[in-house]
């Protein structure tokens, strides 16, 4: 209310604020004539209003009443089940629904119906000491809309648990924490967050050294000097004093623990530098496996690396072996008889047969995995690319049929999959091919080993930086102007012209 004009005005809705009328009876019985009230103009000005709020739950899956805590229980109490143990351990099998599962839906509570199927999800528990991941059976509400997949869901306080929304578990003792706090000071909740944050920080560290000791040991067993380095860079001791591992390290063990094939990082050209590394292993001499920019750049600097023989040993032996496991056919490739190399680009070979591998030569029929290239599934699967001109079978075939001895190095948008695609298949003949994603195309790539992208390469190799990675895309670019201006007899001299001139 205005004092000095006696209107009634809403910052929010002027003139239509469904308020002002419960205002002016409010204030006409305290005040009396003091206030002036015309009813019927405000009924003139009132527009109805619709409430704009609405509750996506009534309260938490839990719905029983539990048993008072400790310090506050009475002898006199009610004995509703037995005092559960503090909840310690994470679950050692699914949580099951039991009779008692219910959805708190907003006209109250719908309980299981055992004739219906269940399904389990994962849920989280979080108790005084740490948080656990488990598995909790549901079952779908029957009530609640679709679009909320809302579902049914255990009580469990026989188990010392609250069940908010069956993601969120909390246990009783947590909350009794709470409780108590609050009851000893009068402690703000979000203030309490942050004690129990601190509490748990000495748990999260021991969590961490643990998991580095349990790798240490793993790499132990493999190289011993690789596992010395994993160490230093992540142990104990930099822990503590708050140490980021230096430069290269983590892309490093990233290429080292990829789920790539050693020969995405070292082919063997790349091994015969490190063989010859191996036998003169002097500071001077390190450019030799440049083709390695993961080791080389972790090695750069040092006075000594002798002691690192051991690990250049462990690389190549792997290298080696792989090569002679993929190697079950060592003959050449057979060639077209009559062909001739001469002509250019004229097929010169039939592209083999691979019985033995499943769907060679089909479209890729692999799903989505987290440990693979997200985003080849998604533009490569997905979005119909194999059976295009950039299906990696189509890449492969050409090569094979057309290269009398495979290419230098191959700058493709997926070499993350064609490079493992052609040494299965062709070991011998691609053996010295260096594979690698372009810079234009890199994006999207987030789980890829860093030993797949020519960045890698070119960040360690300066010479690898002249290369145009792009030149196909500027190519197809030309190809779509030709496409639309000429016609078909001259886009025969033209489509062959245009490639040519962008090789020159």
């Amino acid at each position: 209310m205005l004092p000095s004009t006696g209107s009634w005005k809403c910052s929010k809705d002027s003139g239509t604020c469904v308020h002002i009328q419960a205002a002016y009876e409010i204030l006409a019985k305290i005040l009396g004539d003091a206030v002036t009230y015309d009813p019927q103009r405000i009924k003139q000005n009132r527009m109805s209003g619709t409430s704009i709020v609405s509750e996506s739950q009534s309260g938490s899956v839990s719905h029983l009443p539990v048993l008072r805590p400790l310090f506050i229980s009475l002898k006199t109490d009610p004995v509703l089940y037995a005092r559960p143990k503090p909840f310690r351990e994470p679950p050692s099998s699914v949580l099951g629904i039991g009779t008692q599962a219910s959805c708190p839906c907003l006209g109250g509570h719908t309980f299981v119906n055992p004739q219906m199927p269940t399904v389990i999800h994962t849920c989280r528990i979080f108790t005084l000491y740490a948080s656990h991941s488990a598995e909790i059976e549901l079952q779908s509400c029957p009530k609640c809309p679709r679009a909320r997949r809302r579902f049914i869901g255990p009580d469990l306080r026989e188990q010392g648990l609250l069940n908010y929304n069956n993601k969120l578990l909390i246990s009783h003792e947590l909350l009794n924490e709470y409780t108590m706090a609050y009851v000893a000071s009068e402690t703000p909740f979000v203030a309490w967050v942050t004690v129990m944050q601190h509490s748990g920080s000495t748990k999260a560290v021991v969590e961490h050294l643990d998991c580095v000791a349990f790798i240490h040991k793993g790499i132990e067993k493999e190289c011993e000097v690789l596992a010395s380095l994993f160490l230093d860079a992540y142990g104990a001791v930099a822990f503590s004093q708050r140490l980021s591992p230096p430069k290269g390290y983590e892309r490093f063990f990233l290429q080292i623990a990829a789920e790539e094939s050693i020969l995405q990082l070292i082919n063997a050209v790349a091994l015969a530098g490190l063989q010859n590394f191996i036998a003169n292993p002097l500071p001077e001499y390190l450019t030799k496996i440049l083709s390695i920019p993961g080791l080389y750049r972790i090695m750069e600097g040092r006075d000594s690396l002798q002691d690192f023989v051991p690990l250049f040993q462990w690389l190549a032996n792997r290298v080696e072996t792989v090569l002679w496991e993929l190697s079950v056919d060592t003959s050449p490739i057979p060639t077209i008889s009559g062909s001739s190399t001469a002509s250019e680009w004229s097929q010169i070979h039939h592209r083999p047969k691979y019985p033995k591998i499943r769907g060679d030569g089909k479209k890729d029929k692999l799903a989505p995995r987290r440990d693979r290239c997200g985003k080849y599934y998604t533009q490569y699967r997905s979005d119909g690319l194999t059976g295009e001109s950039e299906g990696q079978n189509d890449v492969f075939s050409t090569m094979i049929t057309r290269w009398p001895v495979a290419p230098k190095r191959v700058i493709y948008d997926f070499a993350c999959a064609l490079g493992p695609y052609c040494m299965l298949r062709e070991p011998e003949f691609f053996k010295n091919t260096f594979f690698a994603i372009d810079h234009f195309h890199a994006a999207g790539h987030s789980k890829c080993s860093p030993a797949a992208f020519l960045s890698e390469y070119a960040n360690a190799d300066p010479r690898l930086v002249a290369i145009n990675s792009s030149a196909g895309e500027c190519g197809n670019s030309g190809l779509k102007k030709i496409r639309k201006s000429d016609g078909d007899d001259e886009v025969v001299v033209v489509l062959w012209t245009m490639p040519m001139l962008r090789n020159i």
